[in-house]
């Protein structure tokens, strides 16, 4: 049991198709300025999908304060506008520490219910923060993902000053209605 962390870069595709180079110096600061974030709060950086990046923790609330920490610090930094979605649930660790599971699937697409420069999480991860006043989250939605059985109750952390989604539209991937 883990909680996993998934960022984003928003709109990675326009700033490559503007510029591949300036889109690599971005990836190279994400990394220079999140990695140590992550070990201070005793995560795993696992691997980096294009601009995103899949973390683990131990703890939720590790997962939360880092999520919190990492905000802040891009927040100022032209281009790096992330998203971040948190949620619990059992993984499977593979021999190089990477990791796979349904809870890693629903986590990746809890991402784009994230306002930019906000954390969306799972209402797992909220059951976690109710024991901890300084954290406090607003229901979101609760969509039918693609690829993933069950139905996730997504929140966004209203908490620490971060932003909300403007919209009830999200552009996610979502099972077909039949």
């Amino acid at each position: 049991l883990r909680a996993i962390m998934f960022t984003d870069i928003a709109d990675f595709t326009r700033i490559t198709s503007g510029s591949e180079r300036k889109a690599v110096e971005l990836l190279e600061l994400q990394r220079k300025l999140i990695k140590p974030l992550v070990k201070e709060f005793g995560g795993k950086w696992l691997k980096e999908l294009g601009d995103g990046v899949l973390l683990s923790f131990h703890s939720t609330i590790d997962a939360l304060e880092c999520g919190v920490e990492i905000q802040k610090i891009v927040q100022n930094i032209e281009l790096l506008d992330l998203r971040i979605a948190i949620h619990q649930g059992d993984i499977v660790i593979l021999e190089n520490d990477d990791i796979i599971g349904d809870d890693v699937n629903i986590t990746s697409r809890m991402v784009p219910f994230s306002a930019v420069g906000g954390i969306a999480v799972s209402e797992k991860v909220t059951r976690d923060m109710s024991s901890h006043p300084a954290f406090e989250a607003r229901f979101l939605v609760e969509p039918q993902l693609k690829g993933v059985k069950k139905i996730v109750r997504i929140y966004s952390v209203v908490s620490h000053g971060l932003p909300q989604p403007l919209k009830k539209k999200f552009n996610a991937k979502y099972e077909k209605k039949k």
